[in-house]
């Protein structure tokens, strides 16, 4: 038995924080947890000049968790099933990882797409 209090940790990668895109196909970034194995990775995408949140299929009011593929061996997170970006428009990418002991970790980034 392990007693762990330590979240993981968790970044993005892809977008990097405040570049503007003129192409996006995906999201990722990695997470790694000292303690325990990652249990999920996930994502919200906000469009910050309208407020609402993607649900994989449509843009709505409130943040939807989106499920990512992690990959265990190299420790990279990745989603794409990204809507169609708006010409200036701007993003916010939050995620979050949850380790197998419940401890949750989130980080964020912004884009802007042109």
């Amino acid at each position: 038995f392990v007693y762990d209090d330590q979240p993981p940790s968790i970044t993005i990668l892809h977008p990097v924080n405040g570049t503007t895109y003129t192409s996006l196909s995906e999201i990722n970034g990695t997470a790694t947890d000292n303690e325990n194995p990652i249990a999920n990775v996930y994502i919200h995408i906000r469009n910050n000049n309208t407020a609402k949140y993607w649900n994989g299929t449509a843009w709505v009011s409130n943040p939807v968790n989106l499920p990512c593929t992690y990959n265990t061996t190299t420790h990279i997170w990745n989603y794409t099933n990204l809507p169609t970006w708006q010409s200036n428009n701007n993003y916010t990418i939050s995620a979050f990882a949850t380790d197998v002991a419940g401890n949750v970790k989130s980080t964020w980034a912004w884009f802007r797409y042109q």
